[in-house]
Parts: structure tokens; C-alpha cells; sequence
């Protein structure tokens, strides 16, 4: 089989988990043998994707920047597709070029449906955009892949979605190697701490956790927290002018000396987290997917966290939960009853094991291809038919 996937939308250290999840099926998808893999990549993002040159199964094809991502995947994907007998295509990221699906296999991946629970956050343009985006995906894309059960529901209801439309959920590929090689940050680190991983979006709920950290620190003084993650300031497409301020709301709290903002970092350096936190917090109010706290369990952390959208599904039902995701309290509560201990908190091997393994890149990449040869073999008796 010869199958291409799209990484144009990457703009590096600025898309979250996406970049992640791009990352993780190919990876899953570089160990398949039975398929010959072409990476669409553009020129100045190959360096950072040449270790998939060790692959003989695989080739990097530049693309030549157009305006923008949308226009190089509906003008240059289906002539080199054409060129080069490709058969099925990925894009990993919402976008369907609309003339794409007649003659090709497509699938399409939808994260999430934010834009629509907090229009506030992105300008008025991208929320037009992405319905329109979304709409002729949903038209034209062999195949719509969900990275949750809950943004299938999501999809379909909200959309009002014929059932006819192919919506597949699939999750998100974590890979598990990022964090073998760990690195010590170049900062004081306490020996306890608390750990956060997630963008400064206003929905990940940080302020409630620096809120609960503060009512924390006064009954265990010796415990940190560290927030890991974007700073709002450097997040692409987003209104930054409209969402929390953590860091002056550390300033505001008196907890400067105990918080650590790191901003973006290496995975290097977040290995180094994962190995050394006493407890992993996670207070996001809204998730198409969540990989920190699954990646957190898959390092045997304890984890905390909401039982909101897709968070309780992805983490299999086997964190621990809080009730109310906005409740300071709750969260000082629960954090105090984990950090002093633990070793009651801490999944067990057998549940690591299952995180591990669900979320294996080759175990999501086999189900791309599972469901990526059915819609060949359909595709095939079309045509077939139509003759």
C-alpha cells in the first residue's frame, strides 16, 4: 500500500498535542512493513523529521511553501499523489482539500470541537474557518477519524451528522521512547512537587490549580508545583489578550518562590519531570483527547484530574478524580490526601502496563491501516462497478 500523510500544518513548539500525535503514528507507522510511506513535509521542517531516513519503507517529499498550508495541500498533495501511484492519504489536522476525496482515499483527523465551547478565544474568521473546514471534511474525506468517543459524539450531534458519514474513532499514539532519555532542567528543582503539563489556554483550568496549590502550600510548605506548557503569549491562533495570566496570578498569591513556569520545553527535560513528580495534576475543563495525564500514568505517576469530556475516557476510568473542577477546596483536599501518600495513589504495574499498551504507536498506527484497507477494498468495487 502506498500511503502519504500531511505534517504542513506544523509549526513547531506552536500546536500542541497534534504535533504529538503526528509524531506517535509515525512512528507506528515507520515500523509497518507492508506499507510504503510518504511524508509531506515542508523544507525547513525536514531536520526535524530526518531520523525517519533510517526507515526504507519511507520518504520525505518537500513541499514548496505556498501562502499556506491549505493552499499547498488543495494544489501540490494530489499532483504529486497522481505522479507517484499514492493511494490513501492522511492529514492529521481538520483540512480536507476538497477535491481531494475524488480520487484518492482520505482520512482526516478532527481533534476536538473547542471553537464552539469557547468561541471567545480564537477571532471570528477562525471560527468561520474551522465550520467550514470541518463541513467539507465531513463531505469529502473518505473517512473522518475522532481521537475519542467523545468527539465522535461531539461531531455528530453538534454538526448534525447524516449516518452516512464514516466518523471512526481512533486515539491518539503516545510514544513511549520520548521520555527514556531524561535530562535535568538547568533550574532548582525541590525534591516534591507537583506537575502540570498543559498549554496556558483558559480551559485548562490552571488558575484553579495555582489557586488550590496556594491553600496547599500553607499545610505542606516543603511541596512545589511546576507548570510545564506554552506560554499563552507563544501559542498560534489563539486571543491571548483574553485568557488567564498565571504568572501574575503566581505574582498576586505570594507563590513566586514556589511555582516554577517553565514555559516550553524538550522532551529531554520533561522526562526528567515525569521520573522525578510526587504527583501529576491535571484540571482541564475540556479535552478532544489529554495526553498528559495518560502519558503521567504511563510513567506511573499518580494522577488527578477532571472527570470532564473525553478525560475520564481516555485515562481508561483509572485515575483519580476530582468532582467539581472548579472547586479550590476539592483540589487542596485531594492533593494534600495524594502528596502525603502516594504509594496509594500510584497505578499499578498491571495499569501502566494497560495505558502503555493501548496507546502504542504501532498498536494506532495498525488500526489506520485496518480501516485505511477496508475503505482501498470499498473504494476498489466502486470503481470497479462504475466501469
Amino acid at each position: 500500500m502506498k500511503l502519504a500523510i500531511s505534517t504542513l500544518f506544523l509549526k513547531k513548539s506552536q500546536v500542541g498535542g497534534t504535533e504529538y500525535m503526528l509524531k506517535g503514528l509515525l512512528d507506528g507507522l515507520a515500523n509497518l512493513e507492508d506499507i510504503e510511506l510518504f511524508v509531506f513535509i515542508y523544507l525547513e521542517q525536514i531536520a526535524s523529521f530526518s531520523y525517519l531516513l533510517d526507515y526504507h519503507t519511507i520518504s520525505l517529499i518537500s513541499i514548496p511553501p505556498l501562502f499556506n498550508r491549505f493552499i499547498s495541500e488543495t494544489i501540490d498533495i494530489p499532483q504529486i499523489c497522481h505522479e507517484l501511484g499514492i493511494e490513501a492519504v492522511i492529514f492529521p489536522n481538520y483540512f480536507t482539500p476538497p477535491l481531494m476525496a475524488q480520487r484518492l482515499v482520505t482520512f482526516t483527523v478532527i481533534h476536538d470541537l473547542n471553537y464552539l465551547y469557547f468561541p471567545k478565544v480564537v477571532s471570528l474568521l477562525k471560527r468561520w474557518w474551522l465550520r467550514i473546514s470541518h463541513h467539507i471534511t465531513l463531505k469529502q474525506a473518505t473517512a473522518v477519524v475522532a481521537i475519542s468517543d467523545f468527539v465522535s459524539n461531539d461531531i455528530t450531534t453538534k454538526y448534525q451528522v447524516s449516518p452516512s458519514v464514516n466518523i471512526a474513532t481512533i486515539p491518539n499514539p503516545i510514544s513511549w521512547h520520548r521520555f527514556t532519555i531524561a535530562t535535568p532542567p538547568s533550574h532548582f528543582v525541590p525534591s516534591k512537587f507537583i506537575l502540570t503539563v498543559a498549554y496556558q489556554y483558559r480551559h485548562k483550568n490552571l488558575a484553579t490549580l495555582v489557586k488550590a496549590f496556594s491553600q496547599l502550600s500553607a499545610t505542606c510548605p516543603n511541596i512545589q508545583l511546576v507548570l510545564v506548557g506554552q506560554l499563552t503569549q507563544n501559542i498560534h491562533g489563539i486571543r491571548y489578550d483574553i485568557t488567564d495570566d498565571i504568572p501574575t496570578l503566581v505574582a498576586q498569591l505570594n507563590l513566586t518562590h514556589k511555582v516554577i513556569i517553565t514555559g516550553y520545553i524538550n522532551d529531554r527535560e520533561l522526562s526528567w519531570y515525569y521520573h522525578h513528580a510526587t504527583v501529576f495534576a491535571f484540571p482541564s475543563i475540556f479535552e478532544g483527547f489529554g495526553m498528559p495525564p495518560v502519558e503521567a500514568m504511563g510513567m506511573g505517576l499518580p494522577v488527578l484530574t477532571t472527570r470532564c469530556t473525553a478525560i475520564p475516557e481516555v485515562t481508561l476510568g483509572l485515575a483519580n478524580y476530582v468532582d467539581d473542577p472548579f472547586s479550590v477546596s476539592e483540589w487542596a483536599e485531594k492533593l494534600q490526601m495524594i502528596v502525603e501518600s502516594p504509594e496509594q495513589f500510584t497505578p499499578t504495574q498491571d495499569t501502566v502496563n494497560l495505558i502503555r499498551a493501548t496507546y502504542n504507536p504501532h498498536t494506532i498506527a495498525r488500526q489506520y491501516i485496518n480501516l485505511l484497507q477496508s475503505k482501498l477494498n470499498s473504494h476498489s468495487n466502486l470503481r470497479q462497478n462504475m466501469r
